[in-house]
């Protein structure tokens, strides 16, 4: 092969591109000529370069050429240089104008160079593979090509892939390989060399060209060089060749002996066949009897008896290798009477594991012979059946047929009665076992001989039965079977009740017996007969079945010596923690026309396990009394019913009535369900489905005819049709599909509808509106006639008529004077309803009588004129211009003055009445100035009001003001006087206003009693030590830290906190007084039960560390009465604090064995006997105060200090009593904080469990709170709004976000047009700029266009990302939703970092997702999928197509007709480390609890994906921080509005097209705007959104 041309002259290809670059003007010159494009370009090339030139091509003129010229052949990794140089040079045409371009692509200019004015240089370092690219060198002020040239870059001739050489049968060797072009095409050349001195000069080359054309080759004896077959190893030199050069590969040694094939033995034939042996004779295909190393030969066999594809190999080891005569004798053919397939192949010594020749087969059956052996038996393997007469059952292992030995194979069964041989003959026999029927109480012997044509076996196998009613065996009772998923089967059984034998035989052993069944109750065995026997001290015994998919029966027989009980088959089935087993008694209990009410019995109930309930299985059928009609018209369907193994009664619901249905009942357990018996029955007729297609056909002036269709589902005999129409009701009987409406008015929209009827009637059908055509109208009321003044015109009026019948086209009006028929006059007046009419003056004394009448005139559809009655008649006399006689002035006078008296009369009074509600106008002033608001006299009652407070209780700056707060937490409702109120730094409680704290929390009304004014100060010491505190009881418990003591009692002025429980001490009562004594209501004794005096009184509180719980924590709070700055002194429990730097008093002595000192008794100690005076236990202890008797008494409390010491048992600060007036009981609540597992990267402050960490009651829009998204990407379901705001829409634009006066938010959908034009839709650009949240999709720039116009809806959506972000917590939203056709509000969650990766990998919370439409998928008769379902989610997944949101869906349905539009709900979803719940009004609508493996176990995804989430926990994704999105969106091609559902209006667009889905949906926007109603229904309206801490 010549070297490659890598500088060549331009290819052809090359120089064809070139002449249609430049040679365009002369196409049309070949055009003329009448040839193609094509054809034209093709032969200017031809006629073109032969020429000569000094251009780029021969014969075309050009601005220059390439160098080198032609094509470019590179190797990988090569630099590609081409030098382009112009022919001529001027300020135009230069160097410096000089472009590259690869193909279509400009190549940059740091590869180009300009070498002078005339030549550029481009220079492309390190070329990758390229296929056939084309370098055009071009002049940029031309745009003109001055020369091109085609590269390939490739690589040099690789080593062919897959080399196999074959010899087949030593006559021919075929070598084939796979070549690799790399984008040059390669050839190869193959030749082999012999081995041995002086061979590697014998270059064997392939005959022919067949390697370089088909990459094989040949050598046989026909070709030269000829097949050398003597030599055993070869060496095999290839070369490839390609533009690039030669490659000549290492050379191969080949094992040539190795890869010979022998063809397959010949002459194979089977002689001397006998019932396990036969001898194989066959030659050694020529020339393979001459093959040096020799073959090795293999034999294989099969039969039936043995797996498809799987053969027995003969060991032929010591097989004499004779090649022209080989013989074996095979002895191991395992079975007589058989077919049997024998196979021979040979292949070389020298080969490996392959390289055997095809084989040579020969088939042959071996002889028959009489069965071998009897089958095997049991001394137990029979059965008593015990009916009336004597039937016994005999078991056998049955024989495989694999050793029946020869045709016509039976079972023989001999019969011994009482020692002497019986002519009984036999019934019922099977494979498995026999049945013989009608036997005598006697002992009988069965022989059992296995017999086929040739004879029966040897010796028989015996089974011995005893005498019926003298067997000193009984069977074991309750053998009961627990299957487990392994295919382990445990069997137990209870021994044998022996009471009623005498002489019982003792039992050695157990057999148990199984077989397989297709059912698993006691039915005869159809499978072959197992057994094992078992020890008799043994109750249990686990059976591995031969195959878990299979049904196995099990029975067992208890055996003596010489004699057995027989079998006992399984009474019960249990599968591990179920019950596999039938149903008795199963029957119709009660019928109804959607239900079928059944009953029944469970089996074996006292060896039931756990029953999870019960499955119906049903379908409608076309006839229950017709054997021939009882199949199913539809699938059938399941329902399961919940209950236990005491469960009796069921309903199949759902059912469709007056319809015949098969059903099927079973019970079902863990793992499996039993079996049932098929019954039929028919449900009771009920109302219809509506009628369809009612129309109207033909419609007059007064009857319009209607027809419609039957029900598709009549649920029973149609009685009737009901026919409601605008005028009317009728009834039509129930065989009748048409009906006339008659005597209808004229010219009226006739509303028409149907019901159906059996025994209750249907819903309304379709219903039509048809008007009726023009007719008559109705008689005109009497004209009306007003005289102009000092004038003979009189103008006539009159009214339209009740029933137009028409347009009223016209009226006729006809004027006679009375008694004159020839002054008749008609006025024609066209839809008006007055007319001026001229009538002569009064002539003479007697005046003349003019007569009016009037009637309305319709054309009808044809042009005819419909006339109505004349009206009644009204006169009018002549015109008189004489001036008015003095009756009617006087008349006209009185009544004038009558009317002014009365107006002046009603006036007055009610401006007198005004007057005097503002004397009786009370004057209110503040407290301080209102000498009403002073102190009442002890012996007063002070007027209270328990609906609201006092003006003591108000400050008088909120006596000026009017609150209304929505939200605001209510006052307190205690009745007892004991109300809670929360802690502050500082509480002061005087008698003119309530207590009011931070938390929100106002204390009770003060109740009745004196009214001397005591002020108390509440000091804590210092306050954030006191905050933290935790109240323990004593051996405190995690599960004890939401542990509340409430009020037990309130009594007047005593309130009682808990009971005295510290039972190994005697007490002096619950109850400790608080100053001097003063009446206990028992004795007036210091020592009475129930009460002490109390001076002072140390009670000890613990706090909650890090590490566990402190018996002494650092700082205390103190409860001083008076001044608000000082203390009036110190306690002398506390005598042992000493002032820090800040002045708080510091700690006490710890009180002892718990026990605190009451009163001024010296130091704590314990009490010295039961009944000391001074202690009181500290167990729950009631705090009770006495209020002063008299005014100017001041109550006798000197202090309570509430120290920090290691006191147990301490239960009391969730509630502490302090007096605030006499007879008044305040509450203070201690801060209690326990902390939340809720997390909060925005909430400043600590967060406790409770906590409300984000609340919007929206008072106005928060943008602390709420961010707009300003975007038109569709929300990633190419919905059809913008999400906007006032920052982007123009000022005439609606707001889709506002507040009501009410406080509520609402979010509204709007419709583009309106703001713009409708033009606007399909021609303008809207430009978000840097408004714009999300540009993907084109969400910020867009411009309409023909059939892609803008997003038709403007709405909004808010959310908190930037502000509130939580993890874990209750979110609470209470919403209306809003209605209207394609309508789609969502309330949800998104996470703030998306951890684990895009959605749906960081997951999606939807607390709320609903649709607006009101008839969704229910307009004709399917399930309301929209406004009347809400539905809540989680999506979550490794990518989309895994999103398992499926499993994390739940729907909840409000009642027919009472959409979620109606009226506001509470959404709430409940987030926590181990589940995630939601609800609706409080109703849980779902949870997922995932288990240790997390959402990934729960999806159960594909083994070859990886655990996205397997660093998180286990509620992974949904264990980071979310933020909350309120939205409004419309439509959508996703599929939250499925194509063909079903609406009133047809959904007008389809979501497989999605990019005319805006228009298509615009276009229909008469279908669905009217459903989008201007009452602020269409908008999401939402009181507040809340989130609560864990």
């Amino acid at each position: 092969m010549l070297p490659p041309n890598k500088r060549g002259s331009p290819g052809f290809w090359s120089r064809l591109r070139l002449v249609s670059d430049e040679a365009t003007r002369g196409i049309g010159l070949l055009k003329s000529m009448a040839c193609s494009e094509t054809v034209c370009l093709v032969l200017l090339a031809v006629l073109l370069l032969p020429c000569s030139s000094s251009g780029c091509m021969f014969g075309i003129p050009t601005l220059g050429a390439t160098f080198p010229a032609g094509d470019i052949f590179l190797e990988k990794g090569q630099s590609l240089k081409i030098t382009c140089k112009l022919n001529k040079v001027d300020n135009v045409t230069n160097a410096k104008k000089i472009f590259f371009t690869a193909g279509k692509e400009r190549v940059p200019k740091r590869f180009v160079n300009v070498i002078d004015m005339s030549t550029a240089e481009l220079l492309i370092p390190n070329m990758t593979l390229t296929n056939h690219s084309v370098y055009y060198c071009r002049l940029q002020t031309m745009d003109k090509v001055v020369c091109l040239n085609q590269v390939v870059v490739g690589l040099k001739p690789q080593e062919p892939k897959n080399l196999t050489c074959i010899s087949e049968n030593w006559q021919s060797l075929v070598c084939n390989w796979d070549k690799e072009d790399h984008y040059l095409p390669t050839s190869y050349t193959i030749l082999y060399t012999l081995a041995g001195r002086g061979s590697r000069s014998q270059l064997l080359r392939c005959p022919g060209d067949s390697d370089r054309k088909n990459n094989t080759c040949l050598w046989d004896f026909t070709t030269s060089p000829i097949y050398r077959t003597v030599h055993e190893f070869y060496t095999i030199i290839m070369t490839g060749y390609n533009a690039l050069g030669n490659v000549t590969f290492p050379p191969i040694r080949f094992h040539h002996y190795a890869h010979v094939i022998p063809n397959p033995p010949e002459n194979l034939c089977a002689q001397n066949v006998t019932t396990h042996s036969v001898v194989l004779k066959w030659v050694v295909a020529y020339p393979m009897q001459n093959f040096p190393p020799g073959l090795i030969t293999r034999v294989e066999f099969r039969h039936k008896w043995i797996p498809e594809g799987q053969w027995i190999i003969v060991n032929t080891t010591n097989l004499p290798y004779n090649p022209a005569d080989m013989t074996l004798h095979i002895t191991n053919l395992p079975y007589a009477h058989t077919n049997y397939t024998i196979r021979v192949q040979h292949k070389s010594q020298r080969a490996q594991d392959k390289g055997y020749s095809e084989p040579a087969t020969v088939n042959i059956t071996t002889e028959s012979e009489k069965p071998t052996a009897p089958p095997k038996v049991d001394i137990g393997g029979f059965e008593n059946e015990k009916l009336s007469i004597r039937n016994i059952y005999l078991y056998w292992e049955r024989i495989p047929e694999c050793l029946y030995n020869s045709d016509g194979f039976e079972y023989q069964i001999e019969i011994e009665e009482n020692g002497a041989l019986s002519n009984i003959v036999t019934a019922d026999k099977t494979a498995s076992y026999i049945k013989i029927k009608n036997l005598s109480h006697n002992a009988y012997t069965f022989n059992i001989y296995a017999k086929n044509n040739l004879g029966v076996s040897d010796a028989p196998s015996v089974i011995t039965v005893p005498h019926y009613k003298s067997s000193g065996i009984k069977g074991p009772l309750a053998f009961t079977k627990i299957e487990y998923d392994d295919g382990v089967t445990e069997l137990s059984w209870n021994e044998p009740d022996t009471t009623d034998l005498i002489g019982s035989t003792p039992i050695i052993d157990y057999t148990i017996f199984w077989c397989e069944n297709t059912k698993d109750k006691a039915f005869q065995c159809t499978g072959s007969m197992n057994w094992i026997r078992v020890p008799a001290k043994a109750n249990w015994h686990n059976v591995t079945i031969p195959d878990k998919n299979r049904t196995y029966q099990f029975a067992i027989s208890a055996n003596g010596e010489n004699e057995s009980s027989g079998l006992s088959w399984t009474v019960c089935t249990v599968a591990h923690d179920k019950v596999i087993e039938g149903l008795t008694q199963v029957s119709l209990s009660m019928v109804g026309s959607t239900f079928l009410g059944i009953s029944w019995n469970l089996q074996c109930s006292h060896r039931i396990g756990q029953v999870l309930g019960y499955n119906f299985r049903y379908c409608p059928i076309f006839s229950a009394n017709t054997a021939q009609l009882r199949e199913c018209k539809e699938p059938s369907k399941v329902q399961f019913v919940q209950g236990d193994a005491n469960t009796k009664l069921g309903n199949i619901t759902g059912l469709m009535p007056y319809t015949a249905y098969m059903y099927n009942l079973t019970v079902l357990s863990k793992g499996g369900e039993g079996v049932g018996e098929t019954q039929f029955a028919t449900t009771l007729e009920a109302a219809p489905e509506p009628p369809s297609d009612l129309v109207a056909t033909n419609v007059t002036n007064s009857s319009i005819h209607i027809s419609w269709k039957p029900p598709a589902r009549p649920n029973g005999n149609i009685k009737y049709y009901e026919v409601n129409y605008t005028v009317g009701t009728t009834k039509i009987d129930g065989t009748y599909t048409e009906h006339t409406l008659v005597d209808l008015p004229s010219f009226t929209n006739v509303s028409i509808y149907l019901r159906a009827c059996t025994i209750a009637c249907s819903n309304k059908s379709n219903v039509i509106m048809e008007r009726t055509l023009i007719g008559t109208p109705s008689k005109i009321d009497m004209v009306h006639l007003r005289r102009q003044l000092n004038e003979s015109n009189v103008k006539v009026s009159w009214n339209v008529p009740v029933n137009r019948a028409g347009y009223i086209d016209f009226y006729e009006l006809w004027v006679e004077e009375h008694g004159k028929n020839a002054s008749d006059k008609d006025y024609t007046v066209s839809n008006q309803t007055s007319q001026l009419v001229s009538i002569p003056d009064c002539f003479g004394d007697k005046p003349l009588v003019y007569i009016f009448r009037v009637r309305a005139v319709n054309k009808d559809e044809y042009n005819q004129s419909q006339y109505g009655p004349w009206s009644d008649p009204r006169e009018e006399n002549c015109y008189s211009s004489g001036f008015p006689s003095t009756e009617v002035i006087i008349f006209f006078s009185i009544f004038a003055a009558v009317i002014l008296v009365s107006v002046v009369w009603c006036y007055g009074k009610r401006f007198w009445i005004c007057l005097e509600k503002m004397r009786n106008v009370p004057v209110e002033l503040p407290p301080g100035l209102d000498p009403s608001s002073q102190t009442f006299a002890p012996t007063q009652k002070p007027p209270l009001d328990s609906s609201k407070p006092t003006p003591e209780d108000i400050d008088d700056s909120e006596m000026l003001l009017t609150k209304s707060e929505r939200h605001g937490r209510n006052p307190s409702g205690d009745s007892s006087g004991c109300s809670s109120a929360g802690n502050n730094d500082s509480i002061s409680l005087t008698s003119n206003r309530q207590i009011s704290t931070d938390s929100g929390t106002e204390a009770d009304q003060l109740t009745e009693g004196d009214s001397t004014q005591v002020q108390v100060h509440v000091e804590m010491d210092p306050v954030d030590a006191v905050r933290n505190w935790q109240v323990m009881p004593d051996k405190f418990t995690p599960d004890q830290s939401n542990q509340q003591i409430e009020m037990l009692s309130c009594m007047q002025t005593y309130c009682k906190i808990g009971e005295a429980n510290n039972s190994d001490v005697a007490t002096t009562g619950p109850y400790i007084m608080l100053g001097e004594q003063q009446q206990p209501p028992q004795e007036n004794n210091k020592g009475s039960n129930g009460y002490v005096t109390v001076e002072q009184v140390d009670l000890m509180l613990s706090r909650q560390e890090s590490n566990g719980y402190s018996a002494a924590p650092p700082n205390g709070f103190m409860l001083r009465k008076g001044s608000t700055s000082t203390a009036e002194e110190t306690p002398s429990s506390c005598s042992s604090r000493t002032s820090s730097a800040s002045g708080s008093p510091t700690l006490p002595q710890a009180a002892l064995n718990g026990y605190a000192k009451v009163g001024n008794s010296g130091p704590p100690a314990p009490p010295k006997s039961a009944n000391s005076s001074g202690y009181v236990a500290l167990g729950d202890v009631n705090l009770s105060f006495k209020p002063p008797q008299h005014e100017d008494e001041t109550p006798k409390i000197k202090q309570i200090d509430l120290c920090n010491s290691g006191m147990r048992r301490l239960r009391l600060f969730l509630n502490l009593l302090l007096l605030t007036q006499a007879g008044g009981i305040a509450q203070i609540k201690p801060s209690i904080c326990i902390y939340s597992l809720t997390t909060s990267s925005n909430f400043k402050g600590k967060i406790c469990k409770g906590t409300l960490i984000f609340e919007d009651n929206f008072t106005k829009l928060d943008p602390q709170k709420w961010t707009h998204e300003i975007t038109m990407a569709g929300g990633g379901n190419n919905e059809f709004q913008i999400y906007w705001n006032g920052s982007v829409a123009p000022p005439n634009a609606s707001a889709n976000v506002f507040i009501t006066d009410s406080s509520v938010l609402n979010i509204k959908p709007n419709f583009l047009a309106t703001t713009y034009s409708e033009n606007f839709l399909t021609s303008g650009n809207i430009n978000l700029g840097k408004y714009c949240t999300a540009s993907w999709n084109n969400g910020c720039n867009r411009t309409g266009s023909g059939s892609l116009i803008l997003p038709p809806i403007t709405s909004a959506r808010l959310h908190t990302i930037n502000t509130f972000n939580f993890r874990y917590g209750t979110v609470q939203v209470r919403a209306q939703l809003p209605a209207g056709d394609w309508i789609w509000p969502a309330i949800w969650m998104m996470p703030k970092r998306s951890t684990y990766g895009t959605w749906p990998r960081s997951g999606e919370i939807d607390i709320m997702e609903s649709r607006g439409n009101r008839d969704l998928g229910s307009f004709n008769g399917g399930t309301n999928i929209g406004v009347e379902m809400s539905s809540s989610t989680l999506h979550w997944g490794p990518d989309t197509a895994n999103n398992r949101f499926r499993k994390t869906n739940w729907e909840r349905k409000t009642a027919k007709g009472n959409g979620y539009d109606k009226a506001f709900h509470l959404y709430e979803v409940q987030w926590t480390p181990d589940y995630i719940k939601f609800s609706i009004d409080g109703n849980e609508t779902g949870r997922v609890t995932p288990s240790s493996g997390g959402f990934w176990q729960l999806g159960n995804f594909s083994s070859s994906l990886t655990n996205i989430w397997a660093n998180g926990t286990k509620m992974a994704p949904f264990d980071q921080e979310f933020f909350l999105i309120l939205n409004v969106a419309v439509g959508g091609t996703t599929g939250m509005f499925p194509d063909g559902i079903s609406n009133p209006k047809p959904k007008p667009w389809s979501n497989a097209s999605p990019n005319t889905a805006f228009k298509d949906f615009w276009s229909k926007r008469a279908d669905w705007e009217p459903t989008w109603k201007t009452d602020g229904t269409t908008a999401l309206k939402i009181d507040y959104v809340r989130v609560y801490a864990l």
